[in-house]
């Protein structure tokens, strides 16, 4: 675990290691929670906290979770997979997945997605 939290510290700078599986970019703005492969509960992490959006890198709101507490548009490459679901749990709008191209597609309001889009930024 520690070694995946150094190479994200490293690839992305200005990040906090805030526990032993999470750091957080902008005073906890953006935080990143690794999912312990050894371990099946952490499999399992499916809670999006109220007034945030989350990005998971398995479908059904599983594995490695990115928790954002700002609509600022951002990155999603800390997460090191592919973005397999999206849970947006705002009360009042949508949850945008962008590439370089633009929008891919968007997640209302306190509601979740399973996607296949190749979403490189999220924002609201």
């Amino acid at each position: 675990m520690q070694v995946r939290i150094n190479q994200v510290l490293s690839e992305f700078p200005g990040g906090i290691q805030t526990a032993a599986n999470e750091v957080s970019w902008g005073n906890g703005d953006v935080v990143l929670t690794i999912a312990d492969p050894n371990s099946p509960s952490a499999l399992s992490i499916g809670g999006c906290a109220t007034g945030a959006h989350c990005v998971f890198s398995a479908s059904n709101l599983t594995g490695s979770m990115m928790t954002f507490n700002s609509c600022a548009t951002q990155s999603v490459a800390p997460l090191g997979a592919a973005v397999r679901s999206i849970a947006n749990a705002r009360s009042s709008v949508a949850v945008r997945a962008y590439n370089d191209l633009g929008a891919l597609g968007s997640v209302t309001a306190n509601s979740w997605a399973n996607t296949s889009w190749a979403t490189t930024k999220v924002g609201c």
